[in-house]
């Protein structure tokens, strides 16, 4: 069913995304207005009305994640590689892939998963809505967990705001036992062919690093360690208001990385 529409969710996405843009247009002047007055003071690290208020309000996230992923809302996530074993998912948020699996009765190969996030008010959320039974409140630059302990882990649509990726995948080599692997799914840019990723403050997603097709996989290669190798790079361009939203053109792109001692 979802591929059979695949033509009529593109109609969709670029229609929609049209009409949020309407809608929305108030809160985005305002919330431009407001970003805009504080980065000319110098406030380089800024966080925007909209980030602080989706930081705070689990509710907001959510729908935030519905606009960006209309129509196929968490069908987005079919793009993730199967997952088993003992599985890490980095930046869990409210547990939207946990509930994406527990739906359509994916990943139940999956032995332990253990969730990871920094935002507590996101972690209760998931918590309360059971798409987890437990949490770990910790940065993936220092999990509290012991070496080789993991067989997988998943960077679902949040690498673009780790801020260290060196210090954060080798952080992962320490925790990936042999053989296991690092899968990252995240949305590059379409119209940007720069060689390198550009970290910006940006007033609807923070602080990010802003990566296209190129800068992506040259990044992970620079902070590769020599026992971590990646042995596939994927794009899809899901049929969502994200990837086909009219003035920043997205794909997605699966990065999978593998410890081969």
């Amino acid at each position: 069913m979802y591929e059979k529409h695949n033509s009529l969710n593109i109609y969709l996405a670029k229609a929609a995304s049209i009409v949020f843009y309407i809608f929305l247009f108030p809160l985005i002047c305002l919330n431009k207005w407001d970003y805009n007055r504080h980065i000319k003071k110098k406030h380089y690290f800024y966080e925007s009305i909209i980030i602080r208020l989706v930081d705070h309000y689990p509710f907001l996230y959510e729908i935030n994640a519905f606009l960006w992923h209309f129509p196929i809302g968490i069908r987005t996530f079919d793009t993730i590689p199967p997952l088993s074993g003992s599985v890490l998912q980095v930046g869990c948020g409210t547990g939207l892939f946990n509930k994406y699996c527990k739906k359509y009765k994916k990943n139940t190969q999956i032995k332990e998963w253990v969730n990871l996030d920094l935002n507590m008010k996101s972690l209760q959320y998931g918590l309360k809505k059971k798409r987890f039974q437990s949490f770990l409140q910790a940065s993936i630059y220092n999990v509290p967990m012991e070496d080789a302990h993991f067989d997988k882990i998943v960077f679902s649509r949040c690498f673009h705001h780790i801020h260290k990726p060196k210090r954060a995948i080798h952080e992962c080599e320490r925790l990936l036992n042999h053989h296991g692997e690092i899968i990252i799914y995240d949305p590059v840019k379409l119209d940007d062919t720069s060689e390198q990723a550009v970290f910006s403050n940006t007033y609807f997603d923070g602080t990010i690093c802003v990566y296209n097709k190129h800068s992506l996989v040259r990044s992970i290669e620079k902070y590769l360690p020599d026992n971590l190798v990646i042995s596939s790079v994927n794009y899809k361009r899901n049929p969502s208001v994200l990837n086909y939203n009219r003035q920043y053109r997205h794909t997605d792109a699966v990065v999978v990385i593998k410890k081969i001692s």
